[in-house]
């Protein structure tokens, strides 16, 4: 907590003497820090529009789209031999050839056409590849790359990882969607015919 307040101190005083157009060492790291989260943001903004302008350029779209093609899986397929089947970045777990290890993007500004360069991909298993996809979504407001904020996730949680005891990765079982339920026919209701009565009858009978 004390931390915590100490930075809080140090940006106020910044942005103080920014205002009082003091140059110091304060209003210095504040500016540099704004600069910096100002550059990552636009760069971000970059590499999204070249990744969905290629995206478009082959025809896919979305990025899930892309990634269940086989202009995808061509490409994952010859990085694996390229690379090897190395552990995981963030917790160190082996490679293992099933569903919940991925190759996780550092950089989209040359993917969505199956070309995207090795040092773009990283294998991670499926729980590394959720959180470092939970940690951008918030580290992005300060203009943090992915591929930096893959490798604070993974600065941080390996230590942590290591003590925690190990957990099997078990892949999660298909949807079991079921069938559709056929349209049930309608049922027309046949008109009724009132009968006469027994007294009616006898009163309309011939004598």
């Amino acid at each position: 907590m004390g931390a915590l307040v100490a930075v809080l101190g140090f940006v106020l005083g910044g942005v103080a003497d920014l205002a009082r157009q003091d140059l110091t060492w304060r209003s210095a790291a504040v500016a540099a820090a704004v600069l910096l989260v100002i550059a990552g943001h636009v760069d971000r903004r970059i590499e999204r529009a070249r990744f969905h302008l290629t995206l478009r350029a082959h025809g896919f779209a979305s990025h899930q789209e892309y990634i269940r093609s086989d202009l995808w899986r061509d490409r994952r397929r010859r990085w694996l031999v390229e690379c090897g089947r190395r552990p995981c970045r963030v917790c160190g777990k082996p490679w293992r050839d099933t569903g919940v290890y991925h190759a996780h993007h550092l950089d989209y500004a040359h993917a969505g056409a199956g070309k995207e360069r090795d040092r773009d991909l990283t294998p991670v298993c499926s729980r590394c590849h959720t959180l470092i996809h939970t940690a951008d979504r918030h580290l992005r407001a300060l203009g943090f790359s992915l591929r930096r904020t893959t490798s604070l996730v993974a600065v941080v949680l390996r230590p942590a990882r290591r003590l925690l005891p190990e957990v099997p990765d078990v892949p999660a079982p298909p949807s079991r969607r079921r069938p559709a339920r056929r349209p049930r026919a309608r049922i027309t209701a046949r008109p009724v015919r009132a009968r006469p009565r027994a007294g009616a009858r006898r009163r309309g009978a011939a004598p």
